[in-house]
């Protein structure tokens, strides 16, 4: 998420065939600077697979949209 405040936090959900089920709880974001640019970041070993077709997606409590990605086999 590009900048950073307090209270930045994020959670991973899934899509798949329309059905949205929560991956992760809410987990507090990192403040990062990278020269310049400010933004928060948040990571997860989730170590499982995902069905092909299946929509990976993360929100930020602090941001709109939730950026998406399709799992390809």
């Amino acid at each position: 998420m590009d900048d950073h405040g307090t209270g930045v936090r994020a959670r991973l959900y899934t899509v798949y065939k329309g059905q949205r089920s929560h991956l992760t709880r809410w987990k507090d974001a990192t403040p990062v600077s990278a020269g310049m640019p400010k933004f928060s970041s948040a990571d997860w070993k989730l170590n499982r697979t995902f069905r092909d077709g299946t929509w990976l997606c993360i929100q930020f409590n602090q941001a709109p949209g939730t950026p998406c990605a399709k799992i390809h086999h």
